[in-house]
């Protein structure tokens, strides 16, 4: 059997955020037997449940540039991240604010570049991503205090999907910036199981009023 970087590429791809238990086995178990390499992969933030399943990706996967929060954290996945992103020769960059990228038919616009924020999630890379009239704004775990700090900057956060902030914690997706986004779905992700803390049924419901 070939491995993953040997098989044809089909289309473009990017992967964004991957926590420890996911990595390639649940992330691409529906398509990784079409991939050969991810064109893009995007580290919001350094937290474990974000970039714990990157080091395997990296060995399964030609990679094209990764792009990063500023911030680093002192966590084993994180350092494994790092060093399996220097092994394969990849360029990565923290991109800049309003600075943009193609992605087949679709631009990826950083919103916000973590560079104001005093805790890892309020160093969560915003990004827009635009195809034809239909965008879709992706938050990692950027909590309330940040969401308001951009709202006052006048960054344009109106967007078709949201991907909630933080898994759906209370102290994110306050309702200034959900008026802001104005969305017609939003998506969270987060863990299914008994032991399941988010999201908040708060963040449910300010997300109720809104659809």
């Amino acid at each position: 059997t070939p491995s993953l970087k040997d098989r044809p590429r089909t289309s473009a791809t990017a992967a964004m955020d991957q926590q420890p238990r996911a990595g390639v086995s649940k992330s691409f178990q529906h398509f990784d037997h079409l991939l050969s390499k991810i064109d893009y992969v995007v580290s919001t933030h350094p937290d474990g449940d974000h970039v714990g399943g990157f080091a395997r990706i990296f060995k399964e996967f030609e990679i094209g540039e990764t792009f990063c929060s500023p911030c680093s954290k002192d966590l084993d996945v994180f350092y494994a991240f790092m060093e399996a992103l220097k092994a394969e020769g990849c360029p990565y960059s923290n991109p800049s604010y309003l600075q943009s990228w193609s992605f087949g038919d679709a631009t990826v616009t950083c919103l916000y570049d973590g560079t104001m924020g005093s805790t890892y999630n309020e160093c969560s890379l915003v990004l827009k991503v635009t195809c034809d009239d239909r965008s879709v704004v992706l938050t990692g775990d950027l909590p309330s205090t940040m969401e308001e700090k951009l709202l006052a900057m006048g960054i344009d956060f109106k967007c078709d999907v949201l991907k909630v902030g933080h898994h759906g914690a209370a102290l994110s997706s306050c309702a200034d910036f959900l008026d802001a986004c104005a969305p017609s779905m939003a998506v969270i992700s987060s863990e299914r199981g008994n032991e399941t803390t988010l999201p908040k049924p708060s963040v449910l419901k300010r997300l109720a009023r809104r659809f």
